[in-house]
């Protein structure tokens, strides 16, 4: 007989590894971004405009190429953890648009207005190819646009090796009318998301997300109304994007510390949802009139940037303000302890950000416990306003 054939076992393939990322501070200094006047081949000299060591918040006047170049000379393995832009759309070319009711001319300024197409590309790919390099290797940005310009920068990102990972919609239920009445109303912007390069482990709080989403898998498509009056009482910019859409962000790509970079800082909502939920930030503007609203709504008290929270806690999947703060939830009986009954407006709200219904876990906001009537204990009615936040 011939001996019998020894069983080969197959090698085991290693297990992937598993993405470090460092929990130190990264050691920047504030004036790794400033520009002196008389530096060779400086265009903008840039300066620190305000910054907040104690919560690692930095805000830049300059030009932002010109400051992510010095950036990068300095800290040349990158040492941002998260790059948000919202960068000009080049949409401001003279046409109409409605706002408040009233006809008006889409001019956002000339930062906004069109270079032609080949210009446009050309910009977009410069001040990605700096974020590129400025990204820690598993680090990812957040890059967001209208049709205008958001090809382009898509492209782009191809073009320099970005690792695509999403395209978020983020759908406005009230956007304003298309007075031409010749196209569809637009209602819609596109967030991409991209990590460094195709080997770059980029962080994403899946399970977080998924749980604000009511236990099921949160899509694509998130649909936020506008900024309220209430996040523009120290000022307004023309294209600012909602607070809890920025929450929403840093809550799901980022963990508390890490170094997150807008480089067209604008009105400062990056800045304001850094320090909300804990990440250290560096903003640049050219534009010091922006700049300027930039530090009154960072520096302002915490009761004037979210003046509608009554003193409570929101996070992004929970943000009730303005009136339904204090509005009442529903009281309930004991045999309806598993679903929480909530108020109409609130359940509007909920459905409005996309969170699939009724949410389950906690409402993130402080409220004071109410004393219980005699005649409620009689029905059997107990106080909801007692929940834990």
């Amino acid at each position: 007989m011939s001996p019998k054939k020894s069983r080969l076992r197959k090698p085991k393939s290693p297990k992937p590894k598993s993405a470090s990322y460092p929990e130190t501070p990264d050691a920047f200094n504030p004036a790794d971004g400033v520009l002196a006047d008389d530096a060779p081949g400086v265009l903008q000299p840039s300066r620190l405009a305000w910054s907040d060591d104690a919560r690692g918040l930095f805000l830049y006047h300059g030009d932002c190429l010109e400051v992510m170049d010095t950036i990068a000379a300095k800290h040349p393995d990158g040492i941002f953890d998260l790059i948000f832009a919202d960068p000009p759309y080049f949409l401001s070319n003279g046409g109409i648009t409605c706002h408040a009711g009233k006809m008006v001319k889409v001019d956002k300024g000339g930062w906004d207005k069109s270079r032609g197409p080949e210009l446009n590309h050309e910009f977009n790919t410069a001040w990605l190819e700096r974020c590129q390099r400025l990204l820690k290797p598993h680090g990812s940005m957040f890059v967001s646009g209208t049709h205008h310009v958001i090809f382009s920068i898509g492209f782009a990102m191809q073009q320099l090796g970005l690792k695509l990972l999403n395209q978020i919609t983020w759908q406005k239920p009230n956007p304003p009318p298309h007075l031409a009445c010749r196209y569809f109303t637009h209602s819609t912007e596109t967030v991409l998301w991209a990590a460094k390069n195709e080997k770059s482990k980029h962080r994403f709080h899946y399970a977080a997300m998924k749980s604000a989403n009511g236990g099921k898998q949160m899509k694509d498509v998130w649909t936020f109304t506008a900024p309220k009056p209430d996040e523009k009482m120290l000022g307004k910019h023309p294209t600012q994007k909602p607070l809890v859409l920025l929450e929403r962000l840093l809550l799901a790509a980022s963990n508390p510390g890490d170094f997150v970079l807008d480089p067209f800082m604008g009105s400062g909502t990056t800045a304001l949802a850094c320090a909300r939920v804990g990440r250290r930030f560096v903003g640049i503007d050219l534009d010091l009139k922006w700049v300027e609203l930039a530090t009154r709504r960072v520096a302002a008290p915490e009761r004037m940037q979210n003046p509608g929270g009554g003193g409570g806690v929101t996070c992004a999947d929970h943000s009730l303000r303005g009136a339904e703060n204090f509005a009442p939830l529903h009281w309930t009986r004991p045999s309806q302890t598993r679903r929480e009954v909530q108020s109409t407006r609130v359940r509007k709200r909920k459905k409005e950000q996309g969170l699939g219904g009724t949410c389950f876990g906690k409402v993130h906001q402080r409220r004071p416990e109410l004393p219980l009537r005699a005649e409620w204990i009689g029905l059997g009615i107990k106080n909801d306003f007692a929940r834990a936040a």
